[in-house]
């Protein structure tokens, strides 16, 4: 299958020339699953060959559900999916109870007529930046061929299932930066909305307040399409024109640059003068409310800490405590130990500081900084220490940490590659309940850098 299609709107294309079908694509995809080792935790091969059959008789007689159906797509394994258990990365819950019915979500995509791969690999219990896990093995970035590097996290499997051009998008989660962090060190984009932006019902929480679902895909025209479907609108997208005349960026000044990797910087620099020059003002000075951020979760701990080591205290009181990863038992230990004054600071102040952001920004503003102070490190030097396992970890989530605490929406696009071929991201945020202003700029923006800096893939040269 030489000329795979790698979009959503390539699949339905191809579809209706005939020179593919649903079912092929879908056995393509069982037929190559050793392109992204340890990526999927459960496959739903039945299912997706299930889906592909209908999916082509609705083709074949003119009936298909638009630019979706028949695509194969993957969720991550905090997902519930029917007739498979949610095993949240954890040998805890590996063989645990199978689930009658699907998520919200994951229902929104199968009667849109996606078809269903399987459930991808992830931190366990979503709780690192990192995406290592010793359970299911850890799927290898799908840059940087000299050394096994980090996927990111903790939505690993479903970053790199995209990467590798085995689905064209994904759904994850993300509580700190677990959709922009993979998507950003895979070269992908990565949306992630405010928290009640979509529906988290049969999703399996890591912190309450925080989680948001969100999507990887190879282009913001993908994420608006999954975006349509789950929000249940119907028929075209409506395309963006005008380019980035009258939008205004907020370069910010401070922690969001502090300690990041000269090509990071490099990258980031470049694709600012690049939105400049496509027509797009943009300012740089501090974001008082984002410094704050960091100031406050250092002085009283993180919200997710807090209500993670709440979600699993019966677990942590438990034998069966001796079975979590030591790394992520460590961290939920420590969080135990959070108190209730701190974690009430945090939730109190969070509401002025969304409150004064909101009044900054209007609705053609948008913040912009490094999605990640730096490139995917290799597994074995995070592995080897644990100091610099914490290390890394806590310098990975800074910069996306912030727009969660904020209930930023935010969405990573490509900025480049550093010396050694590793993916960089540009993160592109706004405030509560402006996801639609959002996603209608990041089509310009996307098209912007891509033309003054490149696609950035790592798929179709290694695969087709």
């Amino acid at each position: 299958m030489l000329n795979k299609p790698q979009t959503l709107r390539e699949h339905s294309a191809a579809y209706a020339s005939g020179s593919m079908s649903p079912v092929d694509t879908v056995e393509w995809a069982l037929d190559n699953l050793d392109v992204a080792p340890h990526a999927f935790t459960l496959v739903t091969a039945d299912r997706a060959r299930q889906e592909a059959a209908a999916s082509e008789k609705r083709w074949r007689d003119g009936r298909q559900r638009g630019a979706l159906d028949g695509a194969p797509a993957a969720v991550k394994d905090l997902f519930d999916v029917a007739g498979t258990p949610t095993s949240a990365g954890s040998l805890v819950y590996k063989d645990g109870p199978i689930k009658n019915v699907d998520a919200p979500v994951v229902n929104s995509l199968s009667r849109a007529g996606v078809c269903l791969l399987g459930k991808t690999n992830l931190t366990e219990f979503a709780y690192s930046g990192l995406g290592i896990n010793p359970h299911f093995g850890t799927p290898p970035n799908a840059y940087g061929s000299d050394k096994a590097r980090i996927p990111g996290g903790s939505s690993s499997g479903a970053a790199i299932v995209v990467a590798k051009g085995l689905v064209p998008v994904s759904l994850g989660t993300d509580t700190a930066g677990s959709v922009r962090i993979p998507a950003a060190m895979n070269g992908l984009v990565g949306f992630k909305p405010s928290s009640s932006y979509y529906d988290r019902t049969a999703v399996f929480p890591l912190s309450t307040t925080l989680d948001s679902v969100g999507i990887l895909a190879r282009c913001v025209d993908d994420v608006r399409l999954i975006d349509a479907a789950l929000k249940g609108r119907k028929g075209a997208v409506r395309q963006p024109t005008g380019g980035l005349s009258g939008l205004l960026v907020f370069a910010p000044e401070g922690i969001v640059t502090e300690k990041i990797e000269p090509a990071v910087a490099e990258n980031y620099e470049t694709a600012l003068r690049a939105v400049e020059k496509a027509g797009a003002t943009v300012v740089r000075c501090r974001v008082d409310e984002l410094d704050e951020t960091m100031e406050l979760i250092s002085r009283h701990g993180a919200i997710t800490g807090g209500e993670a080591a709440h979600i699993h205290r019966d677990l942590l009181a438990s034998e069966e405590s001796s079975l979590i990863d030591p790394r992520v038992l460590v961290r939920l230990r420590m969080a135990q130990d959070m108190r209730a004054r701190d974690l009430v600071a945090l939730l109190s102040v969070r509401d002025r500081l969304i409150g004064s952001l909101s009044g900054k920004l209007g609705p053609q503003a948008l913040i912009a900084y490094p999605t990640v102070a730096r490139t995917a490190p290799t597994i074995a030097e995070l592995e080897e220490s644990e100091e610099t396992y914490f290390s890394q970890n806590a310098l990975i989530l800074r910069n996306t940490m912030i727009g969660n605490y904020l209930d930023m929406p935010g969405i990573t696009l490509p900025s480049g590659i550093d010396g050694d071929g590793l993916p960089t991201g540009i993160l592109f945020a706004t405030t509560t309940g402006r996801e639609a202003s959002l996603l209608t700029a990041a089509v310009e923006l996307e098209a912007v850098l891509i033309e003054q800096l490149g696609p950035v893939s790592a798929a179709e040269e290694r695969l087709f």
